[in-house]
């Protein structure tokens, strides 16, 4: 059954139930008069930001890097759950697909087209210190996120060479001292149901753990006239679970694992009409109905997307007299089933694409963040990465001149 589309923004409705701690300011009356003695100073002064981006934390007005800092709350306040929406949040930084597998970012110019096996963007993606090197890894969802750090490239130096563009620098929510949970539910339009939850607490003497989970379910925002289905439909679920463990003053173990699966319908590929009669006669004689709304389609196929991604990270930070010793495992399997995707809106076979693969990932880094009284420190290391991918190109092709010409 066709649903009427409306292009624009979703109405959202949430729910939020969590345990809070709320802080006020501390306001002293005088005796006397009764009037409210104001720390002016203390107002006045400014929230201190703290970044990560040279591997230390730092206070961001002391670092010499270009970098955009979103903090959680205005993460949830902009409703950032993608990292394709820090392109409305981050100047300089856009995301272009041609289909969900082949995502070239940009950011400050500095990009990089190339998507054959092993290939890495010019902007790198770190997730709790860990790296994620495939270009697919950019529809990674946001949930339960403390901070995000994007950093102007190039950030070669600490970072490595796939970082000639920037780097973009997630960081989770780890499990504090304080007992935490969180439950929020959110309804908009197309049947949109998101759910999202977390629990945090100690488990033990100074063993902590936390689990986080998030849920979108949404139907298709666009239709297809040829098959009479919705397009761009999301089911997608996703689960992290951290355990943090100091058995020293000295001592910091964090161990993390999380679990995604996504289940998409395929892009919707709309054609547009040119002023030339001859292309407007040649689309209709293939079966083609003009229409002026953007919510319709009426492509080959449909195709569709599903990934199953589970990733297991493990840090260890140890504090030295002259500063830390850090080592950062982490291991990464990513199955994609990936159909044919039509690349354009006609409504028959001009060139369909898919690109199914299997990706096994692997690295170790270890690295020395020295701790001096005076103004010279320094950040060394050893990073090792290995990658083993199996991908399959999956194409259907009609290249009559006269359909081609029509379409495009």
């Amino acid at each position: 059954m066709r649903k009427l589309a409306k292009p624009g923004f979703y109405c959202m409705k949430s729910l939020r139930l969590a345990a809070l701690s709320l802080c006020f300011p501390c306001v002293a009356w005088s005796q006397d008069d009764g009037l409210v003695d104001l720390d002016l100073k203390a107002l006045m002064q400014m929230d201190v930001v703290h970044v990560t981006a040279r591997w230390r934390t730092e206070n961001l007005q002391k670092v010499p890097i270009s970098i955009d800092v979103l903090p959680g709350a205005e993460i949830e306040q902009r409703r950032i759950q993608e990292i394709g929406d820090l392109a409305l949040a981050i100047p300089g930084f856009s995301i272009a697909a041609g289909t969900r597998t082949r995502i070239t970012s940009s950011l400050r110019g500095g990009s990089s087209s190339i998507n054959s096996a092993g290939a890495e963007g010019a902007v790198g993606l770190f997730i709790d210190d860990l790296y994620f090197g495939s270009n697919a890894d950019f529809e990674f969802d946001l949930f339960d996120v403390e901070q995000i750090e994007v950093l102007r490239g190039p950030q070669g130096t600490l970072f490595g060479r796939n970082t000639s563009g920037g780097a973009i620098v997630i960081l989770t929510r780890s499990p504090g001292e304080k007992p935490e949970s969180l439950f929020e539910a959110s309804l908009g339009e197309y049947d949109l149901v998101q759910l999202k939850a977390r629990v945090s607490r100690p488990l033990g003497e100074n063993l902590y753990g936390s689990l986080a989970f998030s849920s979108p379910d949404r139907d298709g925002t666009y239709f297809n006239l040829t098959t009479g289905h919705d397009l761009e439909d999301r089911n997608k679920a996703a689960l992290r679970g951290k355990l943090r463990w100091t058995p020293r003053e000295d001592l910091e173990i964090l161990a993390s694992a999380s679990a995604s699966h996504r289940k998409e319908g395929g892009l919707a590929r709309d054609q547009i009409f040119t002023d030339l009669p001859v292309t407007q006669t040649a689309l209709v004689a293939l079966g083609f109905t003009p229409d002026n709304d953007p919510r319709v389609s009426q492509q080959f196929q449909d195709g569709r997307y599903e990934a199953e991604q589970v990733t297991a990270g493990l840090r260890v930070r140890k504090k030295l007299p002259q500063g830390e010793l850090h080592s950062i495992t982490s291991a990464r399997y990513t199955d994609i089933d990936d159909s044919l995707q039509a690349l354009s809106g006609a409504p028959v076979p001009i060139y369909e694409y898919g690109e199914p693969r299997r990706i096994s990932t692997f690295s170790e880094e270890v690295r020395f963040l020295s701790n001096f009284s005076g103004r010279f420190n320094f950040v060394s290391g050893v990073f090792v990465y290995y990658s083993d991918e199996l991908r399959r190109g999956d194409n259907l092709a009609h290249w009559d001149l006269g359909t081609t010409t029509a379409s495009f």
